[in-house]
């Protein structure tokens, strides 16, 4: 058990010995106080209670229970409360006595030891279970300074990693923690000025300020050195503002174009000349890349409308367009110009879907995405009328390009007479032959025709022109 700490208390005789308290104005107020509860009591008193001429005694009455709880008020004045009729505290205050309150501090520091690997406590933590744990680390370290500690219960604390009596000491000590441990999951000592951590450490002001300090010589060379070890650490913390700057501006973009950053080119510049849709694109690949800190990854997330994957967003989007034509008209033979009744660009995503088939830059899955969809083809060029055509159509201008020229290699940009891109489409039909993505008649009916091959033919000197 742990000593008795007793606080030296003068002895009172009741309401009078008000006049061993040294302010004045304290002394006016417990006057106050007396009179109200001479007539009235105190259980009737409540916080916005103002007296006749204008004090707010319900607010100084619920400033000293502050005071009591976080065991800053006075032993004097503490009876001298404690005298008035119908006084009772209002607040639980983490009496110091040795007994049970001593051990119960302790039971709670030592599990907040285990549970985060310091004794780092900030000023207003509370447990789980309702203990004022800030408020008894606070008032253990003034008996100390007071020299009222007994050396048991100090070795005790002194025991515990990460503790120490300078509150001054104990606040950068935990800053270097959490910098240290943010270092090691991100790779990287950056953070915003509102950062907090998970047990609410507010480290980006921390950072803040001990970057402050250095800059006016304040830091001691000790606490420069620490932090100069700690991988990513820079005293300019530009950087980070910069960040913080960039998500601002974000943030107003969403609030401008409907909740939304979908529609956030990276070619898109600010009014102030920042490069935002550049500096978006680079933080959805800092994260693909694992480079980006997780509260920055939780800070754009919330952003209204962010998407990790605006090309998965677009991809998407076609797809359900896709799918709807399809419904409608029983094909998926898209006009390379069509546009939705609602504007969108459908050909055109058809285009470049085909398109990167092609150059075997399209996913496994969206290629087989698109393979489900009824009567979708990899080959699909402008006939006649600009619009698509079948295979048995392009067949037919093949076979006449052999017929006439006694093989099949087609200069890629050959057109025939009515505009159709045989260059084009021989091309393609090369490309989905090649992988084998061909369907077996049609490669038959390739392969029957005289010198076809996969592969790509040498450039002639001067196009034929076709039939």
């Amino acid at each position: 058990m742990v000593p008795r700490m007793e606080r030296t208390r003068e002895t009172t005789t009741g309401p009078q010995s008000h006049r061993k308290v040294g302010d004045a104005a304290w002394k006016r107020s417990y006057g106050r106080l007396l009179a109200y509860a001479t007539t009235h009591g105190c259980s009737s008193l409540r916080s916005h209670h103002v007296d006749e001429s204008g004090f707010g005694l319900g607010a100084w009455v619920y400033a000293q229970n502050r005071h009591y709880a976080a065991g800053t008020l006075s032993a004097e004045r503490i009876e001298l409360l404690e005298s008035v009729p119908g006084w009772r505290w209002k607040n639980r205050r983490p009496k110091f006595r040795g007994g049970p309150t001593w051990e119960t501090g302790l039971v709670h520091l030592r599990a907040h030891v285990e549970r985060t690997g310091a004794a780092f406590v900030t000023p207003s933590h509370v447990t789980e279970d309702g203990f004022h744990l800030g408020n008894w680390v606070r008032y253990v370290r003034e008996r100390y300074s007071r020299a009222d500690l007994p050396p048991d219960a100090a070795a005790q604390l002194e025991a515990l990693p990460g503790w120490f009596f300078s509150a001054r000491e104990s606040r950068f000590q935990a800053t270097l923690h959490h910098l240290r441990r943010h270092a090691q999951a991100t790779g990287g000592a950056a953070v915003e000025r509102r950062m907090i951590t998970a047990d609410g450490f507010r480290l980006g002001a921390r950072a803040e300020d001990l970057r402050a300090a250095y800059a006016k010589g304040l830091l001691p060379a000790e606490q420069v050195a620490a932090l100069e070890q700690i991988e990513g650490w820079t005293w300019d913390g530009t950087r980070d503002r910069r960040w913080e700057e960039n998500l601002e501006r974000l943030s107003a973009y969403a609030r401008c174009h409907g909740n939304s950053v979908a529609s956030l080119t990276e070619r898109y510049v600010t009014g102030d000349g920042v490069r935002l849709g550049t500096w978006v694109a680079q933080q959805r690949v800092a994260r693909r890349e694992g480079r980006l800190a997780p509260y920055r990854e939780a800070l754009l997330a919330a952003v209204p409308g962010w998407s990790w994957g605006i090309n998965g967003d677009a991809w998407e989007r076609g797809m359900r367009e896709l799918v709807a034509y399809v419904n409608e008209h029983g094909d998926a033979d898209v006009l390379s110009r069509y546009v939705t009744p609602d504007g969108y660009r459908l050909g055109k995503w058809v285009r470049r879907a085909r398109f990167k088939y092609s150059k075997g830059l399209l996913a496994p899955d969206r290629v087989s995405a698109l393979e489900a969809i009824a009567g979708w083809v990899w080959v699909a060029d402008p006939g006649p009328r600009g619009g698509h055509t079948d295979w048995g159509f392009a067949m037919g201008r093949l076979r006449a390009f052999a017929a006439e020229h006694g093989h099949t290699r087609v200069p890629a940009g050959l057109r025939c007479s009515d505009g159709f891109d045989l260059g084009g489409w021989v091309s393609s039909a090369r490309e989905q032959y090649r992988r084998g993505h061909m369907p077996v008649d049609h490669a038959a009916q390739l392969d029957a025709l005289p010198g076809w091959t996969g592969a790509t033919p040498a450039v002639e000197d001067a196009p034929p022109r076709a039939a």
